[in-house]
């Protein structure tokens, strides 16, 4: 199904992406990118002026229908590493929709309709596809990123909770509740090809592909656990200290060399090098800084970056780290910020592009 022709027609959606161009995080963004009124076929309806007025174009098609505003409830962001998109889980009421936003034009591309309880989503880089759960329903949608169309779905059962993409050919999925498997998928034939026991919790997986990385969660020895997955025999290789009652929330960095839990910070080899003292939901490329719900931190010395303009736990960068998407909950919009103000004077040597 191609992703206009499934956009939910009972609804107009209100989209409004700002961008931030005077410095890093200003209270109010000062211009508009691309904010609008879209009908559901993905055609710009309504346009925003520079005072926010919304100037409608629909006589076109829909003259004498009311309009019906729906604003964004985002409940997850991936970012895409290889393409300049973002995917954005939008819980709306009677179903999700997968949100296509292309970071280079700032625009909304389309959504796929996604099933009823979409927990979680992967990236499988090999494979070009895009995993999504559909938690309590047998089948676990598959997106093609090459055609942003949905593929044939995969039946896993009804307890996909959290999903990660390894190596070509394999996908790894956890259940949901207290003691639980992990288990290893031939995506091609949808088969268990292996399993690990485990704590409820979350996980990620290192770009090679070879390590799985599950964190514990609501139990009192709650530790991190490496496993090496090269094969689909997995060995655990390394833990982390333990920190009591765990987290369903863990964070890999996108080159895979620091993980971040409860607001700790840990290497590829979970030794443990500091804490942030805020539990961090989104990382630059190489881990140079972390984000948290309120605050954004250098994680080489643990120091305050710089403020969030609003709480928030829904975000993701762009694939060129130059901007953060960040949903606020009180308004339901999305917002692009930038990430470096070129007028600050850095310390510790990065700079826009290399985090």
């Amino acid at each position: 199904m191609r992703f206009r022709d499934a956009l939910n027609r009972t609804f107009f959606l209100l989209i409004l992406i700002l961008w931030n161009s005077s410095g890093l995080f200003a209270e109010n963004p000062t211009s508009t990118l691309q904010s609008g009124l879209y009908d559901p076929n993905g055609v710009l309806i309504g346009q925003v002026s520079n005072e926010g007025e919304i100037l409608p174009i629909i006589q076109k098609m829909h003259s004498t229908d009311p309009l019906q505003n729906v604003l964004f409830t985002i409940t997850r962001m991936l970012a895409d590493h290889e393409r300049p998109y973002i995917y954005a889980l939008n819980d709306a009421g009677t179903g999700f929709s997968l949100v296509f936003i292309n970071t280079d034009t700032g625009l909304i591309e389309g959504s796929l309709p996604i099933g009823t309880n979409a927990t979680d989503m992967t990236i499988n880089y090999g494979e070009g596809k895009l995993y999504v759960t559909n938690w309590g329903d047998s089948l676990t949608h598959v997106v093609d990123l090459l055609t942003l169309s949905e593929t044939t779905s995969l039946n896993l059962g009804t307890d996909v909770y959290k999903i990660n993409a390894g190596r070509p050919g394999r996908i790894y999925y956890e259940e949901e509740d207290q003691w639980i498997n992990i288990n290893f998928i031939d995506t091609t034939t949808g088969n268990t090809v292996g399993q690990s026991f485990e704590r409820e919790g979350d996980g990620e997986i290192d770009p090679t592909g070879n390590f799985y990385y599950h964190s514990d969660n609501n139990i009192s020895n709650a530790h991190i656990h490496k496993l090496d997955i090269s094969t689909d025999t997995p060995v655990e290789v390394a833990t982390s200290l333990e920190h009591p009652y765990g987290s369903r929330n863990l964070v890999l960095s996108g080159d895979g060399s620091r993980l971040f839990w409860q607001g700790y910070v840990y290497d590829a080899d979970l030794n443990e090098i500091g804490s942030l003292g805020e539990e961090i939901y989104a990382t630059t490329l190489h881990g140079t800084l972390a984000f948290g719900s309120t605050q954004v931190f250098q994680t080489a010395s643990g120091a305050v970056f710089n403020n969030l303009p609003f709480t928030t736990t829904v975000m993701a960068l762009t694939h060129d780290q130059t901007r953060i998407l960040l949903f606020d909950g009180s308004t339901n919009t999305i917002t692009f910020y930038p990430i470096v103000d070129p007028n600050m004077i850095f310390t510790d040597g990065f700079e826009s592009g290399t985090q």
